[in-house]
């Protein structure tokens, strides 16, 4: 479900099996909240149930970053590092569930913000499942971001995607709509098997007048169609009901019988 409120495009899942998902590129990256759900090559899904901030990031979701639920609360705790903690909650039956993380840990100490996620010995989280790639995307830590999840600064995008879901893991479980998610320009969103890149064109006053007499018109004619045909319909339902009523034959009278004369 698509809806605008405020001058701001929200998009909300509806789905009961198939959720929708917003695709990673190299020039976005995605707020990690405490329920997301993060896919990894369509072969693994992490749950991420830890999140913690060292304080309540400040910055507002923008064309390349995202915050799919910012009215989400954000645990903070200003006396320890930023901690990030998230579990596995599906894999895909074609690949060797020893092969993953059982839990992912990532501390935000200030030497490290930056945890490089893929199948490469080379990697900070190693994913070792053949769809994941070698180089597959990033966890990072920024006090006005929070955590996020991004393939920035990568020359392509890993070969089966990176993809975080619009619902939070509970949505998914307990089969409830998703939040109303702030649609951004050029955000890709994944249903099913469909991919969509969302374009968001500045209108001008003229454009937007016209728009709304094109809708009007448009709206007006249907009127005048239901219109017309409800009148058609009445009229051919008149004669109908005057043909039944001129087939109607009321029975005869019954007349007393004459009595026979007495005999003498």
């Amino acid at each position: 479900m698509v809806c605008s409120i405020g001058g701001q495009f929200y998009l909300r899942d509806m789905g009961f099996v198939h959720n929708s998902r917003v695709k990673l590129d190299t020039r976005c990256e995605v707020q990690i909240q405490k329920g997301s759900v993060v896919d990894l090559g369509k072969v693994v899904h992490y749950h991420f149930d830890k999140v913690v901030h060292h304080s309540k990031p400040t910055m507002a979701g923008n064309d390349n970053f995202y915050i799919l639920r910012p009215d989400e609360e954000y645990e903070a705790d200003s006396e320890d590092f930023p901690y990030i903690r998230a579990r596995p909650v599906w894999v895909s039956a074609d690949e060797n569930v020893e092969n993953i993380q059982n839990e992912i840990h990532v501390n935000a100490d200030g030497q490290k913000n930056v945890n490089t996620v893929g199948r490469s010995m080379k990697r900070d989280i190693q994913i070792k499942l053949k769809a994941v790639s070698a180089d597959h995307c990033a966890i990072q830590y920024h006090p006005e971001k929070g955590w996020t999840i991004t393939e920035r600064g990568k020359e392509k995008c890993s070969s089966n995607g990176s993809y975080i879901f619009l619902k939070s893991q509970h949505q998914m479980k307990d089969h409830m709509p998703s939040d109303l998610i702030p649609i951004q320009n050029d955000m890709i969103i994944s249903f099913v098997n469909y991919e969509v890149r969302v374009k968001l064109d500045a209108k001008g006053s003229d454009q937007v007048r016209d728009q709304m007499a094109a809708a009007n018109e448009f709206f007006n004619a249907q009127e005048a169609d239901m219109a017309m045909i409800a009148k058609q319909s009445g009229a051919h339902a008149e004669p109908e009901e005057e043909s039944k009523q001129a087939a109607v034959v009321e029975p005869p009278v019954a007349k007393e019988a004459t009595p026979a004369p007495a005999e003498v």
